[in-house]
């Protein structure tokens, strides 16, 4: 090593000093070749010119004549009077001078069209004093309000326990009045934060824009951090005086009327027509993400309106498409989303089918029996297995069809919550099927959510419509054939 050192480290430039350094390198291979268990180091003798050329040899593995001995790299040799730092000085002169004259040209340019073009990234807002909805700021172009906070701590008496009209893990919705006795809604978010408020509005003034008869209608929106409660996000909605599809199935079981079967039909049909209408009637599509009963909401002729449409990603900051904190409500969700995360439209068909059976059965879509937690999918698809679907039906339901029409719409609720995302219907396929005339095959797949024959099925605790239907060995299933 000494010797490479002493012929290496100098200038390459001459055959002989080149001559030398190669030979001792040369030698260091056959030196290592005669070492016992080293076997075959041919393929190792570019290693030693690496090593004399960017450790032993002060000029470096950059210097010309090193690069021709070591490696065998030729160049061409430097012209008369070639000055390399002139040559980066007129480079560097001429690139400042370019992007000087593109970045003037740039600024001009982008002035120009600023003052050619309206602003299309932020909405104008303008006070609106003569507005039904209070004196918030009026968006420009819709119908959009946004309200001061102030005016809807007014309006809500302070966020009175007693106008609150509904709950959940997003927050509370209270019902207030405005000056003008304008009645609405205000769904008051919680755990809030100011990072997803540019999403939050912009999502406001889209869904604001949409109209339809069964979707409720967002009338304004309120942002505002405060020193004591933290960051506040509302949305202000119609209010619907008939309650919500919760109340009337469960949470007023003191009635003294129930749903007659017409009735629970007509929210049912109008429920799968506004969200039909958020998937195949908006571009791009939206997907609720938390259908349930409580968020169908009933105006005096039980006309259903779906509330909360793309809006339930706001119920947990950070919220996307695929995540491990699904928005939704347990015994609703699909099990593809509550397992993977994965959401599609399929997912809302999903929840619409167990809102189904809870309107056919009277029964919540999750509860607690002897200690054993039910979801109301398995229960009914249990029965549905033993060809016992018209055991799912509240016998009580007034004004109900003949058995073999109501064993049809149980039959379509169980194909919604079929497992296989893909043996689902869609919104658009469920909405003809409720309008029109059902025709249903019992003889499908065998295989479609088979029950195991040592299956526990737990009775709910009801009176339920008894089957005159004979118990098939086979295992039922469902397809729906839509003309």
């Amino acid at each position: 090593m000494q010797e490479i050192w002493h012929y290496c480290n100098q200038s390459l430039d001459t055959d002989s000093a080149c001559d030398s350094c190669t030979s001792k390198l040369s030698s260091l291979g056959d030196y290592y070749s005669q070492v016992p268990g080293t076997g075959n180091v041919s393929v190792c003798t570019g290693y030693a010119a690496m090593y004399a050329a960017a450790i032993v040899n002060h000029l470096g593995p950059t210097d010309r004549a090193t690069m021709r001995c070591l490696f065998a790299l030729n160049f061409p040799s430097k012209p008369s009077g070639f000055k390399p730092h002139k040559i980066i000085f007129w480079a560097v002169l001429s690139g400042s001078v370019i992007l000087g004259i593109l970045g003037a040209f740039s600024a001009v340019w982008f002035c120009w069209t600023r003052l050619k073009k309206p602003k299309k990234l932020q909405v104008p807002v303008r006070y609106d004093t003569s507005s039904e909805f209070g004196s918030g700021l009026y968006a420009r172009g819709s119908n959009l309000v946004r309200f001061k906070f102030q005016e809807i701590k007014e309006a809500t008496r302070n966020f009175s326990m007693e106008n609150i009209i509904g709950k959940g893990a997003y927050g509370n919705v209270y019902k207030g009045n405005f000056p003008d006795g304008t009645e609405v809604a205000f769904k008051r978010f919680k755990n809030c934060s100011v990072a997803c408020d540019a999403s939050f509005k912009h999502e406001v003034e889209v869904i604001a824009s949409i109209r339809h008869v069964n979707l409720v209608a967002l009338r304004g929106y309120c942002t505002k951090t405060l020193p004591m409660e933290g960051h506040q996000r509302i949305i202000v909605c119609d209010l619907l005086h008939n309650g919500s599809l919760h109340d009337h199935l469960f949470a007023l079981s003191g009635a003294t009327t129930k749903l007659s079967w017409p009735i629970r039909l007509k929210i049912a049909l109008g429920t799968a027509r506004g969200l039909a209408y958020l998937h195949y009637g908006l571009q791009p599509a939206i997907i609720h993400r938390d259908i349930k009963a409580s968020n169908i909401l009933l105006d005096q002729q039980f006309e259903p309106q779906v509330a909360d449409f793309g809006l339930a990603k706001f119920n947990y900051e950070g919220m996307t498409h695929l995540t491990t904190k699904v928005a939704g409500t347990l015994g609703y969700v699909a099990p593809e989303y509550a397992l993977y995360g994965k959401l599609s439209k399929k997912s809302d068909v999903y929840s619409f089918g167990v809102v189904l059976l809870e309107l056919l059965s009277g029964k919540k879509a999750y509860q607690t029996i002897e200690r054993k937690n039910v979801l109301l999918t398995d229960w009914a698809w249990g029965l549905v297995n033993e060809g016992r679907a018209l055991d799912v039906i509240d016998e009580k339901i007034p004004e109900m069809l003949l058995p073999e029409l109501m064993k049809q719409y149980v039959l379509i609720a169980a194909l919604c919550v079929h497992p296989i995302l893909e043996a689902r219907p869609t919104m658009d396929q469920i909405v003809k099927i409720l309008e029109t005339d059902l025709s249903i095959n019992h003889k499908v797949p065998p295989g479609a959510y088979a029950a195991s024959p040592s299956r526990d099925v737990i009775d709910f605790g009801s009176d339920s419509m008894k089957s005159s239907e004979t118990t098939d060995e086979s295992v039922p299933s469902v397809m729906l054939i839509v003309e």
